[in-house]
């Protein structure tokens, strides 16, 4: 990585004039670890992607002291918004004295996979297998297809293994889902370790059938560690969801519903399974309510709370100008409710 850096005799101010150690803990409080999109407790936010390297490259070009403690920092988040990227880091990475291999933290990919096994196979499923072996601090992982109508994913092809090698993988995000079974075969590799998942689903739902099945009928998915979902509760989805165990679930994000594809009998069912410990529930609007009336049905919201005795933290997101139906949201536990406005 080439800067422009000032001149190493150059006279420095006493802000940058710091032991390394110090500049680094600077550098943690400028730009904390990110993770899944979760809501910590209160007003914070945080989101799947790394902070943009734009804004940790306009600080640590301010001096060399900056640029050496702060290149860590720069690694630890890395956004893959093209393929061939993939292979030019993977290049730096696996080199024998390449330090940068350690500083990997969160890989987040803006890509459309090939639709043919080769291609898929040289291009992403050989080169991350191979980036997993030599990067033992992936922590986050997230795959967001850009074409939403393609909705390809990651493990396609038969390439349920891709997750195996990534010893210390605690979160993980999958955007435009349209292989049920193959995701929770993939899953099944990381289950005693993943501790926030984020499962979007966009246009039609995910098919239900021979593909769909074998997710269903098995062995239950047991995700002893999972602390966080985030999920579009789908009407398919939702059921599916069902079959899986999630003993320690204490936060969950319904992003971008479609309230209207849900049956109230597989809410209910949902809520009574998974919602006895849920801490923080956060609520996004019903897409097709929300352009038609301009609200959602805030009545069976009412209806979940009461599902969710321990709930201390209410997320709301909502469209335009909206009332917040307070008594419909009465709950004995609850410290904190967030209202944020949906664009």
């Amino acid at each position: 990585m080439l800067l422009n850096l000032p001149n190493p005799s150059a006279q420095l101010s006493p802000a940058m004039n710091q032991p390394k150690d110090t500049l680094q803990m600077i550098f943690q409080e400028l730009f904390p670890p990110l993770s899944l999109p979760i809501t910590p407790p209160l007003y914070l936010d945080r989101y799947a992607s790394p902070h943009f390297p734009g804004r940790i490259l306009s600080v640590i070009t301010l001096c060399r002291s900056w640029y050496l403690a702060g290149l860590s920092t720069l690694y630890r988040g890395i956004q893959i918004v093209a393929l061939k990227q993939l292979l030019t880091l993977l290049d730096i990475l696996d080199k024998p004295d390449s330090h940068y291999r350690f500083w990997v933290q969160s890989i987040e990919f803006h890509v459309t996979f090939p639709d043919d096994s080769e291609s898929f196979t040289s291009l992403f499923a050989a080169p991350f297998k191979r980036m997993s072996q030599i990067c033992p601090n992936i922590r986050s992982l997230s795959f967001n297809a850009e074409d939403d109508i393609l909705r390809t994913f990651p493990w396609q092809f038969g390439n349920i293994h891709l997750l195996q090698t990534c010893y210390s993988l605690t979160h993980l995000h999958i955007s435009n889902v349209g292989s049920f079974s193959g995701l929770v075969k993939a899953l099944r590799h990381v289950s005693a370790r993943i501790a926030s998942l984020s499962i979007t689903t966009y246009g039609p739902d995910i098919p239900v059938g021979d593909d769909h099945e074998p997710a269903i009928n098995g062995s239950p998915l047991i995700l002893s560690c999972l602390h966080t979902l985030s999920i579009t509760p789908s009407g398919n989805l939702m059921e599916s969801v069902l079959k899986w165990e999630l003993p320690l679930l204490e936060r969950l994000v319904l992003s971008k519903t479609r309230w209207f594809e849900v049956d109230y009998r597989t809410c209910k069912a949902f809520f009574e399974k998974f919602c006895q410990r849920l801490k923080t529930l956060e609520l996004h609007p019903d897409n097709f309510y929300a352009q038609e009336f301009g609200s959602v049905p805030w009545l069976w919201y009412g209806k979940i709370l009461r599902r969710v005795p321990a709930l201390e933290h209410l997320v709301v997101h909502h469209y335009g100008s909206w009332h917040f139906p307070y008594k419909s949201y009465s709950h004995p536990n609850i410290k904190w409710i967030d209202i944020r406005e949906e664009q």
